[in-house]
């Protein structure tokens, strides 16, 4: 498990190929919670990422009253076998889809990665063709909203269609 000190530093390293690159800059705070959720192996469960057109959701704050997780993560029915995930996650993503086709306020899909592990995950194209084996699992980010500098729960006001 990373240590605070790696992890900030592990951030620190991204956001410079980040501004780079023109992208918009990791909040430590949350990149922390994520290697923290990231790499705690005795809870973790294999799941899907959705890949869309936009990695930065527009409007933001529909993509932070919705949960971004609740958005973008398929997770799977760990009773069926691991062959089993690629389908799952194809599955998945329909039922993700607005009836334009689209994931609210990320856009149409453009593949999904599916996390086996904390260390190992593999990103696939919309029609489930592996296209790249990762070294660590892929995660969507998150999106917070606040009012009145009261942060507001992660998909607090999901509309009761969107599943999770």
């Amino acid at each position: 498990m990373f240590s605070e000190q790696q992890a900030l530093a592990e951030i620190d390293g991204r956001n410079r190929l980040r501004e780079e690159a023109g992208l918009p800059l990791l909040s430590a705070e949350n990149e922390l919670k994520r290697l923290e959720k990231v790499a705690d192996r005795g809870t973790f469960k294999p799941h899907a990422v959705i890949l869309t057109e936009r990695t930065v959701p527009e409007p933001i704050f529909v993509a932070a009253f919705m949960g971004v997780d609740r958005l973008l993560r398929i997770d799977f029915d760990l009773s069926l076998p691991r062959a089993s995930f690629v389908r799952q996650a194809l599955d998945g993503i329909s039922g993700k889809l607005g009836t334009d086709g689209k994931v609210p306020s990320f856009g149409f899909p453009v593949g999904f990665v599916i996390n086996y592990a904390p260390n190992r995950a593999i990103r696939f194209n919309v029609q489930g063709r592996a296209q790249e084996l990762l070294p660590r699992a892929y995660c969507a980010g998150s999106a917070v909203l606040s009012v009145k500098g009261r942060e507001i729960p992660d998909g607090l006001l999901a509309p009761a269609g969107v599943r999770s």
